[in-house]
C-alpha cells in the first residue's frame, strides 16, 4: 500500500517537470524534487499534508458538480484494444532504465545524451500511462457516488489507494510551484496548479 496521495507522477516540480517523491524529513511527511543516482532533481520541496489537503478539497469540490462528473465519465469511455500502449510503456520504461545506467554505470553516454533522451522517453511514458488511465476508469466511476457528501464519505472509508486511484482519475498533474516568503511548512495556495482531465 501506498503512503503518499500525490506521489508515482501526479506531482511534478514546476522548475523542471520531474515527478516529486514522498518522504517524511525531520518527522515531517513532504514532497521533494530531490537528487538521487538514478534520478537526479533540482531540490523543490513542499510539506505534503497542506498539499493533500487543498488537492482533496478540489477534487471533492469538482466530482459535486454534475456537468464535470458526466464530462469525466464521457472522457473515459474505454476503446477496443491497448495491447500496444502496454507494449510501448514496458519498452520505453525499460529503455529508461537502460539509459540510466548507459550514464550512471557504464559512462558510454554523456550527461548531455542521457538528458535529452531521458526528457522524450519520460514525456512518452507520462502520455502513455494517462491514456491506460482513461481507459481503466469507466468502471471505477460507475461506482462513484453523486454529490460532493457522498463523495466525502467515500473517500473517509477508503484507502489511500483508492483515493490515489480518484485523484489519478480527475487530475492530470499537480504541478508546485517556488516558495514563497510564507515558507515550506505553510502553503500558499497559488504554488499549487491543478491539472484537471476535463
Amino acid at each position: 500500500p501506498h503512503t503518499y496521495l500525490l506521489s508515482g507522477g501526479v506531482i511534478r516540480c514546476g522548475r523542471c517537470n520531474r515527478p516529486m517523491r514522498g518522504h517524511a524529513r525531520k518527522g515531517r511527511a513532504r514532497y521533494g524534487c530531490e537528487s538521487d543516482p538514478m534520478h537526479p532533481g533540482c531540490g523543490r520541496a513542499v510539506m505534503a499534508k497542506p498539499v493533500d489537503d487543498l488537492v482533496t478539497e478540489a477534487v471533492i469540490a469538482a466530482l459535486d458538480s454534475r456537468a464535470f462528473a458526466d464530462a469525466l465519465r464521457t472522457r473515459s469511455r474505454p476503446e477496443a484494444d491497448h495491447s500496444a500502449d502496454l507494449t510501448q510503456l514496458r519498452d520505453d520504461e525499460a529503455a529508461l532504465e537502460q539509459l540510466a545506467q548507459d550514464h550512471y554505470i557504464e559512462r558510454i553516454i554523456s550527461r548531455a545524451e542521457y538528458l535529452a533522451a531521458r526528457s522524450g522517453l519520460e514525456e512518452r511514458i507520462a502520455s502513455t500511462r494517462g491514456r491506460l488511465a482513461r481507459r481503466s476508469t469507466t468502471p471505477f466511476l460507475a461506482d462513484l457516488p453523486s454529490g460532493g457528501e457522498a463523495v466525502r464519505a467515500a473517500w473517509r472509508a477508503h484507502s489511500v489507494d483508492w483515493r490515489r486511484r480518484l485523484v489519478a482519475v480527475v487530475l492530470e498533474a499537480v504541478i508546485i510551484g517556488p516558495e514563497t516568503m510564507r515558507g515550506r511548512h505553510t502553503l500558499d495556495p497559488s504554488r499549487v496548479q491543478l491539472i484537471w482531465r476535463v
